[in-house]
């Protein structure tokens, strides 16, 4: 296996062959630093590359051990500590480094994970698109003219194309899903508690967890193996028993969103998949309050608020960024509120799973947009558009429930397609097992980005 072959068999193969003494450790954190190298300064993925610690990690791994990512390249997002590193939130404003390991950046080291860097974030997590003015923009490798979205956008090109095993990302209001749809990737959106560390600042409100973004739906498993628990990988290799699949096509209230043709017809193929595999699928939405959204806006830019406030120099931030801060410092009055509508939020969901063990529903709603297509914007319009794109992906964070991304094949324009699928508390075992069922029937089987056949101007 070349040094390529083995940056993209992602982190569960990649676990497997350090444990079976095929391949070093060392190996596999050459071949994603050579990655790295070769492709990031036109993507533009990685805020800082650790390679000497990686391959110094790398060093002290042997075969034989144990671990679910023994020996894997792992890629966390900035938004999460590393020791002797700056976090900085995609900001200039950010503090000094970092005194120790977060409590996840803990845990991935305890099973046997080697941290090659930490990835690109929009200022302060802010946004469906990985841009900002200090640390630039992020581009998709299925498109570098298109936003891989965000926050999570650099991790999710990193283990797009290999940079990694599997990429670290957060998820606030789809902040993980969102590019793990844009970029080809699965994307699993944790229980509320289930990996008991910080996520983010302020946590928005309990809206933000930890999320794992891999090319394979086994790469995730390992990664929720080493994170949140044991189970994981093996409920990703045992397909489920015959489920009930509630199919939502109707946007949440709320929001002002049509879904796209193509989004449309991954979401219909899905269905007829999963009915050929001897699920029951039927047509039902759920009952979401109409203050659905408004309650996600509160506790989003309150969150915001308070995340600014916690920063040693605030007025460095972007004048975007400190308009949404300022929107938000008046709604801590309305948290408590918000906690009302998610219990009703909640009961709809309920409700629903008295029929159903699983909903599927739409990935994002359209395309990833072009980079740099809110340069300048204010706060308000960005919201209000970049939420838009995002639009069945906020609920979930209110309720604190998983959800799992799942690439669907390509659109028009030859770029990824997703569908979602939401559970029930505490039941990602649930999501893992479909989403590898289903995964061979969707058309995907984890291609590489077409990006080193795209001129080199494309990247400028």
């Amino acid at each position: 296996m070349n040094g390529v072959e083995l940056a993209y068999a992602g982190a569960a193969e990649q676990a497997r062959l350090v444990r079976s003494g095929e391949v070093s450790a060392r190996e596999v954190a050459e071949a994603a630093l050579a990655q790295i190298e070769r492709l990031d300064p036109r993507l533009n993925a990685f805020r800082t590359v650790l390679d000497v610690q990686a391959l110094a990690e790398a060093d002290r791994v042997r075969p034989g051990g144990e671990g679910p990512l023994l020996g894997v390249p792992v890629a966390i997002k900035d938004d999460t500590d590393v020791a002797g590193e700056v976090t900085t939130w995609g900001t200039g404003a950010a503090g000094p480094p970092a005194r120790e390991d977060s409590p996840l950046v803990a845990r991935l080291r305890d099973a046997g994970a080697i941290v090659v860097g930490k990835t690109n974030v929009p200022e302060l997590d802010l946004w469906a698109f990985t841009e900002s003015k200090t640390h630039g923009k992020t581009r998709n490798p299925w498109d570098p003219s298109r936003t891989p979205g965000g926050s999570s956008g650099g991790s999710a090109v990193a283990a797009a194309t290999g940079m990694c095993g599997v990429g670290h990302g957060t998820d606030g209001t789809g902040s993980g899903r969102n590019p793990a749809a844009w970029c080809g990737l699965v994307g699993l959106k944790t229980q509320r508690g289930r990996i008991p560390a910080r996520t983010g600042a302020s946590g928005w409100h309990q809206m933000v967890v930890h999320a794992a973004l891999g090319r394979r739906v086994a790469d995730v498993a390992a990664f929720l193996d080493a994170t949140g628990g044991a189970g994981f990988g093996a409920a990703a290799n045992q397909p489920p028993a015959r489920l009930r699949v509630a199919m939502t096509l109707k946007v949440p209230p709320g929001i002002s969103a049509k879904v796209g043709d193509d989004q449309r017809a991954a979401v219909h193929r899905a269905a007829e998949a999963l009915r050929a595999l001897g699920h029951d699928v039927q047509e039902r939405d759920p009952s979401w309050p109409r203050s659905l959204y408004y309650a996600i806006d509160v506790r989003y830019l309150h969150g915001v608020s308070e995340d600014a406030a916690t920063l040693p120099d605030p007025d460095r931030l972007e004048p975007r960024t400190r308009r949404a801060a300022r929107l938000g410092r008046p709604l801590g009055a309305l948290v408590g509120w918000s906690r009302r509508v998610e219990r009703r939020a909640a009961a709809a969901l309920d409700e629903l799973h008295r029929e159903a063990d699983v909903l599927l529903f739409p990935g994002s709603v359209q395309g990833p947009p072009e980079v740099g297509q809110f340069d300048g914007r204010g706060a308000v319009y960005t919201l209000q558009k970049d939420t838009a794109n995002v639009a069945f992906q906020p609920p979930w964070n209110l309720v604190g429930r998983p959800a799992l991304m799942l690439p669907a094949g390509l659109d028009a324009d030859g770029l990824p397609l997703a569908v979602q699928l939401g559970g029930r508390v505490l039941d990602e075992a649930t999501l893992l097992s479909l989403a590898a069922e289903l995964a061979p029937h969707l058309g995907w089987d984890a291609p590489r980005p077409p990006f080193d056949a795209v001129p080199e101007a494309a990247f400028t």
